[in-house]
């Protein structure tokens, strides 16, 4: 969620496809305590999250308690490579918005939809090769002929 919309609601949910991507790159990056361990954290709070409406509001709350008591564990670890630190501190940035989904049942764990919703407005941009100026229009064409 950009940071100019974080205090329009009281409960936001961080991303976690992006949180999940970021924890590749910092596996890819070669940190194999923080990241890799923290991306196996996310695949079961999503796998959690594609089952919650099966079950009732308690066992959605001890849910709720495993993923924080195993991010305390998780976060000790020193994180290898400049992407598993940037990771680290978004985390311990955004900490409290990493599981609303699990009890909040109207909190989608990704924004996904959001973004679909923007995929026919960027596919136009690129299409008419975005919104440019005449001039960098001329450039780009120039460009292609050479």
């Amino acid at each position: 969620m950009p940071g100019s919309q974080r205090g329009d609601a009281v409960r936001w949910q961080v991303c976690l496809a992006h949180l999940l991507r970021d924890a590749r790159y910092g596996v890819e990056g070669g940190d194999t305590d923080f990241s890799a361990a923290f991306r196996r954290l996310l695949l079961r709070a999503i796998a959690i999250g594609r089952r919650r409406s099966t079950f009732q509001d308690t066992t959605l709350a001890q849910y709720r308690a495993d993923p924080d008591r195993r991010l305390d564990r998780i976060m000790a670890a020193v994180p290898l490579g400049e992407p598993g630190r940037r990771l680290r501190r978004r985390i311990a940035a955004n900490r409290g918005h990493l599981f609303a989904f699990v009890t909040n049942r109207d909190v989608p764990d990704t924004n996904n939809l959001s973004e679909r919703h923007l995929r026919p407005g960027v596919i136009f941009r690129k299409v008419t090769r975005g919104f440019r100026s005449e001039r960098q229009g001329n450039v780009l064409a120039l460009r292609a002929i050479r």
